[in-house]
């Protein structure tokens, strides 16, 4: 019987409320007031966001990453030296006395010595909307241009004093210096225009086919390249390196850079180097160097950029000896050359959207996925990653850390269940579980999975419309139990804290069911239904005596809706938002309400829930003990919440 809304007379309201508590009609909580903020206060983050791109310090004794959550300085061997949480764009001076940054709020950019990043003077934007776009700082350190999305401008360092604006068409793509900072290359639309920084004129156009071009001076200063769209006698429109006299201006060669983001120059001026996806038989990533003056390909090497991922940005050290380059799998590494058999070292504990998470038994660790295809393990103290698994498909569904803290189970697109051993951080065992869907309108592969408490028991669902239970202690060739109810489809399964029970949600049409198993008979104990209802995700109380599901709610709309599991009578529903949802030990009901916000009901019973603001959240897991709430972003970063 559903609940029906009224606005008429206080009497008729006091009428319904005794209604709903003599005969277990649902009552719904529809109250959201921020209250109670200080109740729970952010403790850590995790992560430290996706990469934008990698940039060397002109010596090479450092480098600088450009993440979502701001600018990360790394010395060569990969220690930390620096994090500015609100930067954009940081780049190091040419001669490496500076690194220049720019930030949101206040729209600014900050220039500080690069030894010590203490601030040496800021330089504000034009209006609070009009956000800069590129960074370029002169080679005797004088001089600093920006763009933005009306004008390039110029400032000398010392004094902030603006010596020059050329409006432009579009933000630039890109800001370069010649060596002897006579000229500045800014890549507007349709163009690179050169300016003769004596006379501040523009000295030439350098007409590209696509928009936004960018573009670099050799060292020695006698060549400009620039990378953009190219398309030759109506073929195919691909990327291609072009490069240029830098005093008569005049098209000298065109190289092929399929999808490629970014190129450098070597140190002798001799060759160019980019990274780009290629196809050999099957897609890779390449990192490609060309003879500057020929176009020939001198050297070439897989880039090893995982899930076929793009290469982000290349840069080549001043001596010569290694690129530092930044993939968008989230790794930066750092390559030998001339090409060696293996590359140097790999910077992890970046990563992009958090799909799932799970927290250790203990609470002092935490594993998620991400859409770039990693799997990492963070130190929920330190903040820091612990390791980061390689797998073979850029998305994973379902992930679950064993009750004994030793293996991790991951759930495959491919339908597989992978088992990692959390100390040698090496994959143990892989079965086949779940085929891919019949329906290629469906999702793929493994879509949910459950350790039973205490034990090595593993229940799976999946989009080949089963759920099943599996024993982790020997090689499973089959599994223990298979549960095949009528159109089960993307089965989300929870076991009950005792074990006892497996729940499992599936979405046959318009009617949502949670079915109740008993695992070793197989039978079904219970069913609870709700017509026109639509869920996504399934909990159980603490105490095992509830089930909460959220999702649509026919008339009523989204709401967390929550059974009583003996009788099946739906008891209470919450009329919420629902895309993410968790029960904790303690007994609080945790909400992921949208991208920027998360409701806390502190028991099944309680009326008005605590609101947190965030920023992308994307999924959501209390800790063991119930006390903390771990947060994945849209970012790449997981956001825990404690409770005081």
């Amino acid at each position: 019987m559903r609940l029906k809304r009224t606005q008429y007379l206080f009497p008729i309201a006091i009428l319904i409320c005794l209604a709903s508590l003599l005969f277990g009609l649902p009552v719904s909580a529809t109250s959201q007031t921020k209250v109670n903020l200080q109740r729970y206060t952010q403790t850590a983050m995790l992560g430290r966001g996706s990469i934008v791109d990698a940039r060397w310090r002109h010596d090479g004794s450092a480098f600088v990453v450009n993440s979502s959550r701001g600018a990360w300085i790394y010395s060569r061997d990969f220690a930390d030296l620096a994090h500015f949480e609100d930067a954009r764009l940081a780049v190091f001076s040419p001669s490496g006395k500076y690194l220049a940054w720019a930030k949101n709020t206040p729209n600014a950019v900050e220039i500080q010595d690069a030894q010590n990043f203490k601030l040496v003077t800021t330089i504000a934007g034009e209006d609070e909307a009009n956000l800069t776009t590129a960074i370029a700082i002169s080679p005797d350190d004088s001089q600093i241009a920006l763009s933005n999305y009306k004008n390039v401008r110029v400032f000398e360092i010392a004094s902030g004093r603006q010596v020059y604006s050329l409006p432009v068409l579009s933000p630039a793509a890109s800001l370069t210096w010649c060596a002897d900072g006579r000229l500045l290359a800014i890549g507007d639309y349709l163009k690179v225009e050169i300016v003769d920084t004596s006379t501040w004129r523009v000295r030439a156009d350098l007409i590209q086919e696509g928009a936004l071009p960018q573009t670099l001076w050799s060292p020695d200063g006698q060549l400009i390249a620039t990378l953009s769209v190219y398309s030759k006698a109506g073929g195919p429109v691909i990327n291609a390196l072009k490069v240029w006299d830098a005093r008569t201006f005049q098209l000298r060669v065109v190289m092929q850079a399929p999808y490629a983001r970014s190129f450098a120059w070597s140190p002798d001026s001799a060759n160019l180097v980019a990274g780009y996806d290629d196809y050999v038989g099957y897609p890779v990533s390449v990192l490609n160097a060309w003879n500057a003056q020929t176009g020939e390909i001198v050297g070439m090497r897989l880039a090893d950029v995982l899930f076929r991922k793009p290469v982000l940005s290349v840069e080549w050290k001043a001596n010569g000896s290694e690129i530092l380059l930044a993939g968008a799998d989230n790794m930066v590494r750092l390559y030998a050359w001339p090409p060696q058999t293996d590359h140097n070292r790999i910077l992890t504990g970046f990563s992009d959207e958090i799909t799932a998470l799970d927290w250790s038994p203990d609470g002092t660790k935490i594993v998620s996925t991400s859409t770039d295809g990693g799997i990492h393990l963070w130190d929920t103290r330190s903040g820091k990653t612990i390791a980061t698994f390689e797998q073979m498909y850029d998305t994973t569904p379902a992930i679950a850390w064993s009750p004994n803290g030793t293996q991790i189970a991951v759930g495959g697109v491919e339908g597989g269940i992978h088992i990692w051993d959390v100390v040698t951080k090496a994959e143990v065992e892989m079965w086949s579980a779940h085929g891919m869907s019949v329906d290629p309108t469906d999702g793929r592969g493994v879509s949910s999975l459950a350790w039973k408490p205490n034990t090595h028991i593993l229940a799976s669902g999946g989009w080949d419309k089963k759920a099943r239970i599996w024993d982790t202690s020997s090689t499973p060739n089959d599994a223990l139990q298979v549960f095949e109810e009528k159109n089960l489809t993307g089965v989300k399964v929870a076991w009950s804290p005792k074990g006892d029970f497996l729940a499992g949600l599936s979405n046959p049409g318009y009617t949502d069911q949670i079915h109740i198993w008993e695992p070793r008979s197989g039978k079904v104990a219970n069913t609870l239904e709700c017509a026109g209802c639509n869920f996504g995700s399934l909990v159980w109380s603490p105490d095992g005596s509830k089930i909460a599901a959220g999702g649509w709610y026919g008339d009523h709309g989204e709401a967390v809706l929550i059974w009583d599991t003996r009788s099946g009578a739906l008891i209470r529903h919450l009329s919420v938002s629902v895309v993410d949802l968790d029960w904790s030990r303690i007994g609080a009901i945790a909400v992921r309400t949208g991208y920027d916000q998360i409701s806390i009901w502190e028991s099944a019973e309680s009326d008005t829930p605590t609101l947190l603001d965030t920023i992308g959240a994307r999924v959501i897991k209390w800790s063991p003990d119930g006390k903390r709430l771990a947060v994945g972003n849209e970012d790449g970063t997981i956001m825990i919440w404690e409770q005081r």
